[in-house]
């Protein structure tokens, strides 16, 4: 530090930045909490990471009171963004957009409105605690001049965009040129962790079982759930070659020890549909790439009374594991609500074969 101006200038900074990135975690982590209906850690790191973002442009030139509302309004527009971007249908895995575009936008848009100027008649920016003067001669602060750099910021924000868009543009047209934009539509479904990532997940967040009581368990909650249903793990091996397992090893390699609670309640939703349509099987199958079928993981199988339950959906009539019945079962599990094709995929990529559940 040059002088102690700077050093309490660097402390100000400091607990801006703290206090703005603890309102935007606990923002959306309630709001999470409102919606879902569940604690989303996940939402609750982002948060912060959001109220991180919307206090960098501003940290310097706003005061601690405003430093916790630019966390709160940034997790509200991560929030917002992050469910507009779904509404759309726009892949954004980890919420990149949300949090290092919108909340950058309403950061630049904060670090004007938020001054600590007198205020919109001074305005101070980058000198920290000095405010612009009208000239090196004369150190009066300027007035009327908060408008002006509101616009400013307004104008920086415009040009970023068209900066980083007009780059990204062009790399996203050689890419679309050279067929490398898109995943195929059997990868998509199933989602790119699963397929082509070794372990599929990063981080394991909970308590770690032991192999055997994480079997144990699952396999337990698993006949819990599906009271009343029929579900069966079968040894039929798809190539023909690969070694056969019995139940105990597919359910420890199918069963995640750290998202047991998430699969329980995704696996209860299933089971009420299967009760609802009693003419449907919902069954799941890992099939080999040897069997030209690319990777199928989800398909549904159908009784004779398929047209009473479901008078508006054509019966395929392909062979009983075309990709036709896959857009079948997503659909009606769409229209209930649920989206259970990462479960789904999970079980039966680990598993390697056939998973059924059906109404007895």
């Amino acid at each position: 530090m040059s002088d102690g101006l700077m050093g309490a200038l660097a402390a100000q900074v400091a607990m801006n930045t703290t206090i703005s990135a603890a309102t935007g975690g606990l923002t959306v982590f309630m709001l999470r909490y409102a919606i879902l209906k569940k604690y989303d850690v996940g939402g609750l790191c982002n948060g912060i990471l959001a109220g991180l973002v919307s206090i960098t442009a501003p940290c310097g030139n706003v005061e601690s009171g405003s430093a916790f509302a630019i966390g709160l309004i940034g997790g509200i527009v991560y929030q917002a963004a992050s469910m507009f971007l779904q509404k759309l249908e726009i892949d954004d895995p980890v919420d990149a957009s949300p949090v290092h575009g919108f909340c950058g936008i309403w950061g630049c848009l904060a670090q004007g409105l938020f001054d600590w100027g007198k205020g919109f008649d001074t305005y101070h920016g980058w000198s920290g605690f000095s405010c612009m003067p009208v000239s090196e001669t004369d150190s009066t602060c300027q007035s009327g001049i908060a408008g002006t750099a509101l616009g400013a910021q307004c104008i920086l924000v415009i040009m970023v965009i068209l900066w980083a868009g007009s780059l990204s543009g062009i790399a996203f047209f050689c890419l679309k040129m050279t067929g490398k934009l898109r995943i195929d539509e059997d990868t998509e479904e199933v989602g790119m962790d699963v397929k082509q990532h070794s372990p599929p997940k990063a981080y394991a967040i909970g308590q770690a079982l032991s192999k055997e009581k994480q079997v144990e368990q699952g396999t337990t909650e698993l006949t819990q759930v599906l009271t009343g249903k029929t579900v069966v793990f079968n040894d039929y091996s798809w190539g023909g070659n690969e070694p056969q397992e019995s139940i105990e090893e597919k359910m420890q390699k199918a069963w995640n020890a750290s998202e047991r609670e998430e699969n329980h309640a995704l696996i209860k939703e299933v089971a009420a549909v299967l009760k609802k349509y009693p003419s449907l099987q919902l069954r799941l199958k890992g099939i080999s790439s040897g069997r030209g079928m690319n990777n199928h993981v989800t398909e549904a199988a159908f009784s004779k009374d398929y047209s009473t339950d479901f008078p508006d959906e054509p019966m395929d009539k392909r062979e009983p594991y075309a990709h036709g019945r896959v857009l079948s079962i997503k659909r009606m599990l769409k229209k209930e609500g649920i989206k259970a094709d990462r479960l789904i995929s999970e079980i039966v990529v680990a598993s390697g074969s056939k998973v059924e559940m059906s109404v007895e």
